[in-house]
């Protein structure tokens, strides 16, 4: 009798500890959907640089290390001088995806040496992260504007199609609800809001731009003699309160935009109710939003570790003994298996030279066949980077709305056919759904 009045005094780890919801981010973001959408995403965007970077101009071309030196240059005429002096060309895609990768990498490995502390602009976690999203793609824009121009459009396509996707994946996987969703549900979904999620990050710097343009547009009064000067001098505090709203909208999307996308997917709402959520949970919230995105980048960069160990171990392995039952070599006497694809263990590095002058015609056809297969596995680490950044930032968005809206984590909104709602002729499904809601039907339906 004793034992049937004890209480279950049992700890909610989750419900104590909400951060520890951003652990399932890993489980998530290992899904086969999520992680084939990603291959999706990568291959789509490497392949369209790679067509950039064919059709160019060979004299508009990157010189080597061209984003290295821009980043040491102190400014633009040293940079410029540094470029004429250094030798070679790339493409500007490959510059670019080069640079990127190499500060992603040292970023990661910044986290797990826990090195938070370093200058911002050189080293260190915040300098990484700096180069990543700052010196690159302003490199980019401003040494490269058409190339940069091309290449933002088509980024942007795809990670609005296939990031919406998986963004949508991630909302309904986070929400923990039956409902399965497939792939082409998902990609059905991204392009039904396909200018909802590509319009959510340039809205706000339209709003930059167009307040910056308009306030060089009125201090052109200042050309006006004698008066302009006095005109510009009083009327200054407009200048500032456009300073003000530019500062709001830049601190609004830098600290939002990681909620952005998982507003469209979770909501199926627009772009305008992204931004409102995404600026006012920032604001509202802004340490909160701080130390939840910290630990995020700190289990992502553990979890993201464990995948290359992973596939590192398996490519060397695969390489290890499909090298022991080839028996043949290459024009120098090599073995030719190693020429066709240096073993990970002997290089370091997941990625390879091929040296195809030492290689006959099967030989060369059997090493582009190779390199297919290797890179295509290589490529899941980066779809398992992409996968981990919406899947985190999903369950993110989903804490700081219960926080601050009062909704539930399995709140999410769900697509449904005529025929799941069992709907009548002569009924519309908005119809049916506002009912199901609590809400009264509009006269028209």
């Amino acid at each position: 009798m004793a034992d049937e009045g004890q209480a279950d005094v049992g700890i909610d780890w989750r419900q104590a500890w909400p951060f520890t919801h951003i652990f399932r981010a890993f489980r998530m973001a290992i899904h086969p959907s999520k992680l084939a959408l990603g291959v999706a995403l990568l291959l789509t965007i490497y392949a369209g640089g790679q067509i950039l970077d064919r059709v160019w101009p060979a004299k508009y071309r990157a010189v080597i290390n061209e984003v290295s030196l821009f980043q040491a240059a102190d400014n633009e005429q040293e940079f410029h001088s540094a470029r004429e002096m250094a030798g070679g060309n790339e493409g500007v895609f490959r510059a670019f995806f080069d640079y990127e990768a190499n500060q992603f990498t040292l970023m990661v490995r910044s986290v797990l040496a826990n090195d938070w502390l370093a200058n911002p602009l050189s080293e260190g976690v915040p300098g990484h992260l700096y180069h990543f999203i700052v010196t690159g793609p302003l490199w980019l824009a401003r040494e490269h504007v058409v190339f940069a121009v091309l290449f933002f459009i088509l980024f942007l396509a795809a990670w609005s199609l296939f990031g919406g996707a998986i963004a949508r994946l991630a909302a309904v996987h986070a929400a923990r609800r039956d409902d399965k969703v497939s792939i082409r549900q998902a990609l059905n979904f991204s392009l039904g809001k396909f200018l909802s999620f590509a319009s959510a990050p340039i809205i706000p710097l339209l709003i930059v731009l167009g307040v910056g343009l308009l306030t060089a547009l009125c201090s052109l009064v200042g050309s006006i003699p004698y008066v302009g000067p006095i005109v510009v001098g009083g009327a200054f505090g407009v200048a500032l309160l456009g300073g003000f709203v530019q500062a709001l909208v830049i601190l609004g999307a830098v600290g939002g935009f990681n909620l952005m996308y998982p507003t469209v997917a979770a909501e199926g709402s627009d772009s305008f109710d992204a931004i409102s959520r995404s600026f006012s949970y920032v604001y509202a919230r802004p340490w909160r939003m701080l130390f939840y995105t910290a630990v995020a980048i700190v289990y992502g960069a553990l979890t993201y570790l464990f995948v290359r160990m992973f596939i590192y171990l398996m490519l060397v392995l695969a390489h290890h003994f499909v090298n022991m039952g080839i028996f043949q070599c290459d024009a120098h006497g090599a073995p030719m298996f190693s020429t066709m694809w240096p073993s990970p263990a002997s290089t370091g590095r997941l990625t390879y030279h091929t040296d195809y002058s030492a290689l006959n015609w099967g030989q060369q056809i059997g090493a582009v066949l190779l390199n297919c297969w290797i890179y295509l596995i290589i490529s899941i680490l980066g779809a398992f980077a992409i996968s981990f950044y919406f899947s985190a930032s999903t369950i993110i968005y989903f804490l700081m709305r219960r926080e601050l809206d009062a909704t539930e984590m399995d709140d999410v909104y769900l697509e449904q056919t005529e025929e799941e709602l069992g709907v009548s002729d002569g009924v519309t499904v908005e119809a049916v759904i506002v009912e199901e809601r609590g809400a009264a039907p509009s006269a028209g339906s």
